[in-house]
């Protein structure tokens, strides 16, 4: 026999009564529609506008991290990106990323390679997705963070990588996306 007992358990097969696991418990979710540009060298920055933040109702529940971030660059050298998580209170932390190693930078995308150098300026896709355990029930704001490593370049996000984001049919612009899902 299968059925429900009330709104929490459930008659499992062997006729006993189990607390329904798992579940979505709250979602929260920012869409950048406008463009962003930065000029680095070697370094990063946070991306204006790709934030969300959330209050886990409990400190055991886990929280998952959506990204998805159109961008371009100006330089061979496509641009990388970091997911911060900030408890309230306390300092940015890096998570889901590698582990850096020698010269090599951690961050949670690889770049993408681009081809000849006439190529430099197109439109690039990227997504970061982890599942955290903040262990909290204070306010916790996700932000993804952006930069070109190697050498000095525009990164630009939400159109192609052209530096004065020309008003032309082949640059197109985008949005780029943050859904955080509090998951039981």
């Amino acid at each position: 026999a299968t059925g429900t007992k009330d709104a929490t358990t459930f008659l499992r097969g062997d006729n006993t009564f189990a607390e329904a696991g798992g579940g979505l418990v709250q979602t929260i979710s920012t869409t950048k529609s406008d463009t962003f540009s930065a000029s680095l060298n070697n370094s990063f920055t946070d991306i204006t506008g790709l934030t969300a933040t959330i209050t886990p109702t409990s400190s055991s529940n886990k929280v998952l991290i959506t990204c998805s971030i159109n961008y371009g660059s100006t330089t061979g050298y496509p641009p990388v990106f970091r997911l911060y998580r900030t408890i309230s209170g306390g300092s940015a932390t890096l998570i889901g990323a590698g582990t850096a190693a020698g010269s090599r930078q951690s961050a949670n995308t690889a770049p993408q390679q681009q081809g000849a150098s006439n190529d430099k300026n197109r439109g690039m896709h990227t997504t970061i997705n982890f599942l955290d355990s903040p262990s909290t029930t204070s306010s916790t704001t996700y932000k993804i963070n952006g930069g070109i490593l190697q050498a000095a370049g525009v990164l630009q996000i939400n159109t192609s990588g052209t530096s004065f984001d020309r008003d032309a049919v082949y640059i197109a612009r985008t949005t780029s996306t943050i859904t955080i899902q509090e998951v039981v």
